[in-house]
């Protein structure tokens, strides 16, 4: 059960040169509890709760927008036609365990998991999904897919734009993924937790925007 208080208290005034970096001071303080990231104002902005720090990342790029909201397509119709689940994306918190909280950028649910859903946030999911990029390649490859495996994840994406690759990870255990699978160019992507699902890579990741 989480509990809700203050967060702590904002860092002084400070001259404007110098009010960057003491805000991010103020966010790696390492003093920040669950309830005080629950009693966080709502954003747009992806914000995580880790080893007591808030880890607040940019703002994703056109290019990864597209790729999210293509696998968010793929999936939810694949899920909506067979009633297999439930398809969310981020900003959702996912709570790993106590005083951990990631915000994966996509999230699937099989059906029957609603005991999962809480009022400000979920236990992990079925799924989970990161989509690389430049300032999150390391956590996602690294971090993330200890922390995922840990919390019992069963299934992990990490799909890279500059690599035009899909890697799905599963086997979850006490030293992280021991199954990789990898799917590149002209191959078709497949699930363990996704029965039935067949999606072509090139689909999900286009080599040019639609747009152009």
């Amino acid at each position: 059960m989480v509990t809700t208080e203050a967060p702590p208290a904002a860092p002084p005034q400070t001259q404007p040169r110098t009010a960057a970096s003491a805000a991010l001071a103020w966010l790696n303080a390492g003093h920040w509890t669950e309830a005080a990231y629950f009693a966080l104002p709502e954003t747009n902005y992806i914000v995580e709760l880790s080893e007591g720090r808030l880890l607040v990342h940019q703002m994703p790029g056109l290019e990864h927008q597209r790729i999210v909201g293509n696998l968010v397509f793929a999936l939810g119709t694949w899920s909506r036609t067979g009633g297999h689940g439930e398809v969310f994306h981020a900003p959702m918190p996912i709570r790993l365990w106590e005083g951990k909280i990631r915000e994966p950028d996509i999230m699937f649910y099989a059906a029957g998991g609603e005991e999962r859903y809480h009022g400000q946030y979920a236990d992990p999911p079925d799924l989970a999904i990161e989509v690389l990029s430049p300032s999150t390649r390391r956590i996602d490859r690294e971090e993330k897919a200890a922390e995922y495996a840990e919390a019992g994840v069963t299934e992990y994406w990490i799909v890279d734009p500059e690599g035009r690759s899909i890697e799905v990870l599963t086997d979850a255990g006490p030293e992280g993924y021991t199954s990789l699978r990898q799917f590149g160019p002209g191959d078709e992507v497949t699930s363990t937790v996704l029965p039935g699902l067949v999606v072509s890579l090139a689909a999900l990741l286009p080599a040019e925007s639609p747009l152009k």
